[in-house]
């Protein structure tokens, strides 16, 4: 069976056209993935990618923060450093400066000249009374 030749031809420029028209649009549909070469987050629906958690350690070569949400890791892409050390200097404790106590008053006895006797033995004294120096019996200089 024989087939015209324009026949054939403009079946041929039909596969052209349409194989043509498939290499632009194909790769728009394509999942590009990340700039890394990593699959694009974008396929994953809110609820599994609520899902993620954070994870800090090594993979594919890279330490550091990664986000794996259903099994697929995306690098945190930058340094993250941690929390500078708490240097707390306490304050220095304000001196303590203890005051003496004070001395106490010596002990005095009231004299009532007038009477030539002391308080208690003499209850009132009309001139008013004079105090003295108490120096126990035994140890007067007199």
């Amino acid at each position: 069976m024989k087939v015209p030749l324009n026949r054939l031809a403009r079946v041929a420029g039909l596969a052209c056209i349409a194989a043509a028209t498939a290499g632009f649009v194909l790769p728009a549909h394509a999942d590009r993935g990340d700039f890394r070469g990593r699959p694009a987050a974008r396929h994953f629906d809110h609820h599994e990618w609520r899902g993620g958690q954070w994870v800090r350690g090594h993979h594919d070569g890279h330490l550091g923060w990664w986000w794996v949400v259903a099994g697929t890791w995306f690098l945190y892409p930058r340094p993250v450093y941690p929390y500078p050390p708490v240097v707390v200097q306490p304050p220095e404790p304000e001196p303590v400066i203890v005051q003496p106590a004070p001395r106490a008053a010596p002990p005095v006895w009231y004299f009532c000249p007038e009477s030539d006797a002391y308080y208690p033995y003499v209850q009132r004294c009309p001139r008013g009374w004079r105090t003295v120096p108490a120096v126990p019996p035994g140890l007067r200089e007199d």
